[in-house]
């Protein structure tokens, strides 16, 4: 979908300039290594969830307070949004221009299902979740075993290097980017079983080798995470918004939406906060498969499904 295009009015002192902000659909890449971004349209949405829509999917009522109340939120401005989670290469080149250290105490899914500790000698570069049955986390999977602050020194080294606005996604802007107009659980409807064609979930495929997990009727060919861009791109042209794995936005978590921004902005900042992660990942529930779902996790959390989207703004 095409839509007109949008102007953006700067002012330099008395003077005022007019700089072309590009149409929504279109590709934008600031530097070689940096990601390929797909710009959206400002609109308006209702953000979280209904006990209606809860109860037609089954789910229990309690794990999804902190969806409520539901709200209208109005995103006003254009927004360039990373067509595909950070992949690995990129992060690569951030870490290469930066000297980034990483810290080696990520939290991995063991095929025989063990896992959930910290497990020292892990990191971004080498996860170590080869094995028996999975392809090789390449350079074109997204990056995996990154914090929260990886995830902001990425996006602000982005900033620096192209001179643009880069940053995390506020929870908003998450969740209008990832329902792209829609209204169902997610954005190809309610059939959680329909989720292979447009999502690396955890599916029949990856239950043959970690019998242990709870999956879904069907098979997106992809035990642990896929390449970027493997499936189907919501309305928006943005690919793996649900699946593959979670990704870092900004805002502290919250018990609720209660006195939460309309405007599509951060929520307020708590000092020692846990951050919000959205999307669900290849080794979830399908309870973690909506679009109105807010994952959580201390700033330091690293495991073999969360990664990592960025925002570029038009100011």
């Amino acid at each position: 979908m095409r839509f007109a295009l949008f102007l953006t009015i700067i002012a330099f002192g008395s003077g005022v300039a007019l700089a072309h902000v590009p149409e929504a659909g279109t590709s934008l890449r600031d530097c070689p290594d940096c990601p390929e971004m797909t710009v959206i349209p400002p609109g308006s949405f209702m953000m979280g969830s209904t006990p209606e829509e809860i109860r037609r999917a089954g789910l229990p009522e309690e794990r999804v307070q902190d969806e409520r109340p539901r709200r209208k939120v109005t995103i006003a401005k254009p927004l360039a949004v990373s067509k595909f989670e950070i992949t690995k290469a990129e992060f690569a080149a951030f870490a290469k221009a930066t000297n980034f250290t990483a810290t080696p105490d990520c939290r991995v899914t063991h095929n025989d299902g063990s896992g959930g500790a910290k497990e020292q000698g892990r990191t971004w570069q080498d996860p170590k979740v080869d094995g028996p049955g999975i392809a090789p986390h390449g350079e074109n999977h997204p990056v995996i075993c990154v914090g929260w602050d990886d995830a902001t020194a990425y996006a602000a080294w982005l900033a620096k290097t192209t001179d643009q606005h880069y940053r995390l996604l506020t929870e908003a802007e998450w969740e209008y980017a990832a329902r792209a107009g829609s209204t169902g659980l997610n954005s190809w409807g309610d059939n959680f079983n329909q989720a292979c064609e447009f999502a690396n979930a955890p599916d029949t495929r990856a239950k043959q080798i970690i019998p242990s997990l709870v999956t879904l009727d069907c098979d997106d060919g992809h035990v642990r995470t896929a390449p970027v861009g493997s499936f189907q791109p919501n309305a928006f042209g943005l690919y793996d918004m649900i699946g593959n794995v979670w990704e870092w936005v900004a805002d502290c978590h919250t018990a609720n939406y209660a006195g939460a921004p309309s405007d599509g902005g951060v929520g307020p900042e708590t000092p020692g906060c846990k951050r919000v992660m959205r999307g669900g990942a290849w080794s979830e529930t399908q309870l973690n498969f909506r679009s109105a779902k807010r994952g959580q996790g201390a700033v330091d959390e690293r495991s073999d499904s969360i990664g990592i989207r960025v925002v570029r703004t038009f100011n």
